[in-house]
């Protein structure tokens, strides 16, 4: 599970980071290991980039080799008959109520996977990769994902969410500690931009005009 970094948030340099965030593989080979992606992006004029095992070593996450959860149904029917263990009830993808799950502290790393990888401000349910992430350490090695692409790809889609919004005036996303640390990790220098007291959602439709 990603450890806590303890680094200042700054609405402007999530701005910038979520606006420029792209992901590539150095081959164009899809069956490269996830560990050998790079996530890309820009700072005031600096570019930056991190490979996706560089990413899992920053943030303490295992550096798997598939890109996504694989499957296959006598696996997936197995696993989600695990979810008893969790809930006293068989699984529904984004059926499943976090409320059923029986012990507070599952609960509670459900809520920070919801967070990062789902990038989700409220977690009523449970979805198949949050399922996913949550029994990696109880399913085989050739299961597993790379949680640090998972993680990159989260960063991607927030600024396509960000450019399909509509009318959504509730839709935010809260991980400016993570994108500073992934900056001061690759040694770019922060511009002086005014860190934040304290973690503020920041607003999708702010982050819609910095894309157009």
């Amino acid at each position: 599970m990603a450890r806590q970094k303890e680094s200042a948030a700054s609405t402007q340099l999530t701005k910038e980071f979520l606006s420029t965030v792209a992901l590539a593989f150095p081959n164009h080979n899809g069956d490269q290991p996830a560990g050998d992606g790079l996530l890309l992006f820009k700072i005031g004029d600096a570019n930056g980039r991190i490979s996706i095992s560089a990413l899992c070593q920053l943030f303490g996450l295992p550096n798997e080799t598939a890109h996504d959860f694989k499957e296959n149904s006598k696996r997936k029917q197995a696993a989600f008959a695990d979810w008893t263990h969790f809930a006293n009830e068989p699984f529904l993808p984004s059926r499943s109520k976090v409320s059923r799950i029986t012990h507070p502290a599952i609960r509670y790393v459900h809520r920070l996977i919801s967070t990062t990888f789902q990038c989700k401000q409220e977690a009523n349910k449970v979805t198949t990769d949050e399922f996913y992430i949550l029994t990696t350490p109880f399913i085989k090695h050739e299961y597993k994902a790379n949680l640090g692409l998972l993680l990159a790809k989260t960063l991607i889609n927030v600024r396509n969410l960000a450019q399909d919004l509509e009318g959504n005036k509730k839709l935010c996303v809260r991980f400016g500690r993570l994108i500073t640390a992934i900056v001061q990790h690759v040694g770019i220098d922060i511009p002086n931009y005014e860190p934040l007291p304290k973690p503020i959602p920041l607003d999708l439709h702010a982050l819609q005009q910095s894309t157009s």
